[in-house]
């Protein structure tokens, strides 16, 4: 079920349903799974936030306004912060995983990779400030967010690159302790 829920959550992500409602028979025969794996893994991704269920019908994807988007995304940016300042304060940083993350995204070729490797990088930030619910509060707010992300970037891909870009070199200055004041300082001129 994990399969299916992971590649049903990035299908939502990138829009493939629209604002449409999707059925249980829908999604087994879309991804040749039994009604019952479909199930699950539509209740796992209403859960956590994606979806709305609509009774006898199925499921519907949620969406959030702009508005809302710009909230999540400066909550995430503060905790992505915190994590950094954290990081700096316990001399505690592992650079070859982060870097390695780094330098594949900047290599990223669709809006779908750089939202990966974006995730994958910011998860590793979380992992290693020490700060245990940092990781799980980013899930949140990316799973909830991340469909106004793609189709927001989906518009304009280079925008979303350098956007995306000058947000992860920023943690990542922070972090080589080339400069020390806060990573939000920045990412205000952004948003």
């Amino acid at each position: 079920m994990a399969d299916i829920s992971e590649k049903l959550k990035m299908d939502i992500l990138e829009g493939r349903f629209g604002d449409e409602i999707i059925s249980e028979s829908e999604i087994a025969a879309q991804y040749s799974v039994s009604r019952s794996s479909s199930k699950d893994a539509l209740v796992k991704l209403t859960h956590i936030g994606m979806l709305s269920s609509v009774p006898r019908c199925g499921y519907k994807p949620v969406s959030r306004t702009y508005r809302e988007y710009l909230d999540m995304l400066r909550i995430r940016l503060n905790i992505e912060s915190m994590c950094v300042r954290e990081i700096i304060r316990n001399n505690s940083f592992d650079f070859t995983e982060l870097e390695k993350i780094w330098q594949s995204g900047a290599q990223a070729r669709s809006l779908r990779e750089t939202y990966l490797y974006n995730r994958a990088f910011h998860k590793e930030l979380s992992k290693q400030s020490g700060i245990t619910y940092a990781d799980t509060v980013l899930d949140d707010i990316d799973n909830k967010c991340g469909r106004f992300f793609f189709r927001y970037y989906s518009i304009d891909y280079p925008t979303a690159i350098k956007k995306v870009g000058i947000i992860t070199d920023c943690l990542w200055k922070a972090l080589k302790k080339e400069t020390r004041k806060k990573p939000v300082t920045s990412f205000k001129k952004i948003l």
